[in-house]
């Protein structure tokens, strides 16, 4: 039961969300994974409350401290953008797992493309098959993963979802530039997801976590132009070269 939510608000006024924790290896300072690919997010102006108002739970929780000692959150408007967004937050607190189901519905109601990025691709059922749902409706799905583990069983764990997705016609990347750390996922040209949380069961019931929903053509095109470039420095995993990985590969 990890706090695994990545949190940063400053003066009620800018916050930080994402993949980012806070070690050197984060900084690309580790010799083992070397060059740290990830994504977050600055927010500035209402967005920010949200982020406060579940720092403050996550803190009253820690210490029993009295809510009342905290001073009133400010709300400070942005006047120069206006992207509507969405904080979702679950873990063994919450009754259901709302990242999951919320990752679900975004995936069910696309209608031309599923972009997702992350470290660990462990789905559980109901996510799998929302998946191969969204792939047998002609929904073009781009997923990509790391190309070298941090932890060697998810690795591999990743890389045997990976080709059963394959086999329905997902293209999957394996980035190479490094570790991939990010946790996005774009649906369409408006909607898309950044936070914390990977796919995995861990991430869906036992973490605390925490991402924001985004609705904006603006931010979405971002993401999108950051994933292409990502591309640049990532292999495709096709069906051929997945059935001809090796005997020791397979028993994996």
């Amino acid at each position: 039961y990890r706090n695994h939510r990545k949190l940063v608000i400053i003066d009620d006024y800018i916050g930080y969300i994402g993949g980012f924790n806070v070690g050197d290896e984060y900084l690309g300072k580790n010799k083992r994974f070397g060059y740290w690919r990830d994504t977050h997010l600055r927010i500035e102006g209402e967005g920010t409350s949200e982020l406060k108002i579940r720092f403050l739970q996550d803190w009253y929780h820690a210490s029993d401290k009295d809510p009342e000692d905290e001073p009133e959150i400010q709300m400070h408007p942005y006047i120069e953008g206006n992207a509507p967004m969405q904080l979702i937050t679950s873990g063994p607190d919450t009754t259901y797992d709302n990242i999951k189901y919320a990752m679900m519905k975004m995936i069910s109601i696309a209608k031309h493309s599923i972009i997702i990025q992350t470290p660990y691709l462990v789905p559980d059922i109901a996510f799998m098959d929302t998946l191969l749902l969204a792939l047998n409706q002609g929904v073009e799905v781009n997923i990509m993963i790391p190309d070298k583990p941090d932890h060697p069983i998810i690795y591999w764990a990743t890389t045997s979802y990976a080709g059963e997705l394959i086999k329905h016609g997902a293209k999957i990347y394996r980035y190479e530039n490094g570790f991939l750390h990010a946790k996005v996922m774009i649906v369409d040209d408006i909607l898309s997801m950044v936070g914390s949380a990977n796919l995995d069961e861990r991430s869906f019931s036992l973490n605390f976590e925490a991402s924001e929903i985004i609705y904006s053509y603006e931010v979405n095109l971002e993401l999108r132009e950051q994933f292409a470039i990502d591309v640049e420095n990532s292999s495709l995993l096709t069906e051929e070269m997945y059935e001809q990985r090796s005997l020791i590969q397979k028993i994996r």
